[in-house]
This record gives C-alpha cells, sequence and structure tokens, in this order.
C-alpha cells in the first residue's frame, strides 16, 4: 500500500516508512468508497477536488441508473 509523508508532500510504499511517523496519511479503498457515498470530504492530499467531484457524479449516475432499471424491471414483470 502506498502512503502520504505529509511533512513531505509525497507517496512512498508503506514498507519503507517508519510506522511511528506522524506524518503517515492513508485511506483504504472502503474508506474512500464510504465517503464518495456519504458525501464526505475526502483529503486534497489523497486526490485532487476536481478528480473527487467527477467521481461523485460518475457515482450517482449509476446508482440513478440502476434505480431506472429496477423500476423499469418491476413495472414490466407486473404487467
Amino acid at each position: 500500500m502506498m502512503v502520504y509523508l505529509d511533512d513531505e508532500g509525497i507517496y512512498t510504499p508503506e514498507s519503507t516508512v517508519d510506522p511511528t511517523n506522524p506524518y503517515i496519511r492513508k485511506i483504504s479503498g472502503t474508506e474512500v468508497r464510504r465517503r464518495l457515498q456519504t458525501g464526505e470530504e475526502i483529503p486534497a492530499w489523497f486526490s485532487a477536488p476536481d478528480v473527487i467531484k467527477l467521481l461523485r457524479e460518475v457515482r450517482l449516475d449509476i446508482i440513478y441508473k440502476i434505480f431506472l432499471f429496477l423500476v423499469m424491471f418491476y413495472h414490466n414483470n407486473i404487467y
């Protein structure tokens, strides 16, 4: 896993860093997905704000399409 070193402003493999370093920043993929879903802030050190905005828009678009598909499927199976 890659980690961000806040004091140096770089990414580096986690295995090359002292685990007690207080400047280590990391977020798991699960945490990123949760934050995207809930609208919580994703730090700028993790990704550029424009990229996060795009991910949020795409994710909502996918959820909306799935919802429409399920509504149409349900409607077609009733009649």
